[in-house]
C-alpha cells in the first residue's frame, strides 16, 4: 500500500493553485493585450482611411482647378516688376546654395582630419596595448 505524506499532498495543491493563478493572470493579460491590439488596428485603419480620402480630395482640387483656371500670362507692365523680384530672388537662392556647399566642403575636410586624428590614437592605443607585459 502506498502512504501519501499529508505535507506532500498539501505542497501539491498550494502548487496547483499557484499555477492556476498564473494561468489566470495570463489569461487576464492577454485578453487586455489583444482588446488594446485590435484598438490600434482600427484606429490605424481609420487614419490610413482619412488619409486615402484626403488624398482623393487634394486630387480632385488638383484637377478641377487645372481645368477651371487659365494659364497665368504676364504682361508687360506688371511681368517686368515680378521678373525682376524672381531673378533677385533667385540669385539669392544660388548665393546661399553656394554658401552651403561651402560649409559642406569645410565640414567634410574637417572630418577627414578628425578620422586621420583617431587612426593615429587608435593606432597608438593598440600599440601600447601591445606593448604592456601580461600579467
Amino acid at each position: 500500500m502506498i502512504q501519501v505524506n499529508a505535507l506532500y499532498l498539501l505542497l501539491l495543491i498550494e502548487i496547483a493553485v499557484i499555477f492556476a493563478g498564473i494561468a489566470v493572470f495570463f489569461a487576464v493579460r492577454g485578453k487586455r493585450y489583444h482588446t488594446l491590439y485590435k484598438e490600434g488596428v482600427r484606429e490605424l485603419d481609420e487614419a490610413h482611411n482619412a488619409h486615402a480620402e484626403l488624398e482623393k480630395q487634394v486630387m480632385r482640387l488638383k484637377t478641377a482647378e487645372g481645368e477651371s483656371a487659365p494659364a497665368p500670362t504676364l504682361t508687360a507692365a506688371s511681368g517686368t516688376g515680378e521678373l525682376e523680384e524672381m531673378r533677385a530672388r533667385v540669385s539669392e537662392l544660388e548665393a546661399q546654395l553656394k554658401e552651403k556647399d561651402q560649409h559642406q566642403l569645410a565640414l567634410q575636410a574637417k572630418f577627414s582630419d578628425l578620422e586621420k586624428e583617431y587612426m593615429v590614437l587608435y593606432q597608438q592605443q593598440q600599440q601600447q596595448a601591445l606593448d604592456q607585459p601580461k600579467q
